[in-house]
C-alpha cells in the first residue's frame, strides 16, 4: 500500500469520525429544532478542531486550553481527565502518578500498555475508551471505580503531596 493510499484511508476515516461527532453534538445541542446553517458551522469547526488537535507537553496543552488524560490496559479503562490548566504539578510528577494509579488498576500489566495525552476534546461525545470510556468536565473526573482516590489525585495535579502513595 502506498503512502498516498494510507493517507488516503486515515483521511477517510477521519472524515467519517468527524460526521458521526456532529450528528452526536448536533443532537445533544438542538434535540428538538433544526440548527441554523451558522450553528452547523460552529459545531463543524469545533469538531475540527477537537479531532485533530493532540499537544506534545502540558505547556502546550494548557496554551491550547486542552485536556490531560491517562489511561491503562491500552485503552481498556481511562483513568482520569483534568484541563491542563489545572495541572499545578510538573510532567515528571504526572509520569509517576499515572504509573502509581495503574500498579494498582492493572498490576497484571507490569506498567504495560499506560498512555498519558493532552488534547482537545469534545464534552458530549466524551473519551472513547473501556470500561465505560471518560468523561471530558470543567475539572478533574476519574474513573468511577477509582472515587476514593479522587482526593489523592487532585493534591498530587495541585503539586501539594509527590505521590499518591506518600503523604503530604
Amino acid at each position: 500500500m502506498s503512502t498516498q493510499e494510507i493517507t488516503s484511508d486515515k483521511k477517510e476515516i477521519l472524515d467519517s469520525m468527524k460526521a458521526e461527532f456532529r450528528t452526536i453534538i448536533q443532537n445533544e445541542r438542538f434535540p428538538d429544532q433544526e440548527p441554523t446553517a451558522q450553528e452547523l458551522k460552529a459545531i463543524s469547526d469545533e469538531v475540527s478542531e477537537h479531532v485533530e488537535r493532540v499537544y506534545a507537553n502540558l505547556e502546550d496543552a494548557k496554551a491550547g486550553n486542552a485536556h490531560l488524560h491517562m489511561e491503562g490496559d491500552w485503552g481498556g479503562q481511562i483513568y482520569l481527565s483534568v484541563p491542563a490548566a489545572q495541572v499545578f504539578c510538573d510532567e515528571q510528577r504526572l509520569k509517576q502518578l499515572l504509573a502509581e494509579i495503574d500498579e494498582k488498576e492493572w498490576s497484571c500489566n507490569n506498567g504495560d500498555g499506560t498512555s498519558l495525552t493532552y488534547r482537545k476534546g469534545i464534552k458530549e461525545i466524551g473519551i472513547n475508551g473501556g470500561m465505560g470510556g471518560g468523561e471530558i468536565t470543567d475539572s478533574l473526573w476519574v474513573h468511577p471505580e477509582m472515587d476514593a482516590m479522587k482526593p489523592v489525585i487532585q493534591d498530587v495535579l495541585d503539586g501539594k503531596r509527590p505521590s499518591i502513595k506518600e503523604n503530604k
